[in-house]
Parts: C-alpha cells; sequence; structure tokens
C-alpha cells in the first residue's frame, strides 16, 4: 500500500506550508520518515519516484505541473542533504 502514499502525500504537500515547513525542518531523513508517519504516509524513495511521475503525467495545467516540479527539487535536495 505504500505506493498509494504518495498520490495523497504529494497533493499534501502542495497545499500545507506547516507540513513542507516541518519536512525543511526536520534534521535528517529519520525524522522526515517520523513526520510521514505520523501524516500516515510510508513510501520508499522508488515508490515516490514512480507516484511523482504518474502523477505529473496526470496534471492538466501547466502551473500544477511546475508547482509539482518545485516541490520535487525541494524533495530531492532534502534527500541528498541529510539521508
Amino acid at each position: 500500500m505504500p505506493m498509494a502514499h504518495v498520490r495523497p502525500f504529494l497533493k499534501q504537500a502542495l497545499t500545507d506550508k506547516e507540513l513542507r515547513d516541518r519536512l525543511l525542518a526536520a534534521s535528517n531523513g529519520a525524522e522526515r520518515v517520523e513526520i510521514l508517519a505520523a501524516e500516515g504516509y510510508e513510501f520508499t524513495d522508488e515508490e515516490f519516484e514512480e507516484g511523482y511521475r504518474g502523477v505529473l503525467t496526470s496534471l492538466q495545467f501547466e502551473r500544477d505541473a511546475d508547482q509539482l516540479k518545485e516541490f520535487k527539487l525541494m524533495w530531492d535536495m532534502l534527500r541528498r542533504v541529510s539521508p
């Protein structure tokens, strides 16, 4: 079921500034996993990538795709900086 968590996570992450702020403030990957678990989300990096591609290809408007791509850049940065 973790793959099913990616789509709702992305939807929430794009609309919930408080969630984004908590993810940015996390000091490491384990803390981010705890934040995600508290929100009811669990997925691997591979599942995230697959879910991201699925959501991206389903978007109808360029501005929505741009917003999702911006979040993806932030997410990738977080994963590299504090695994």
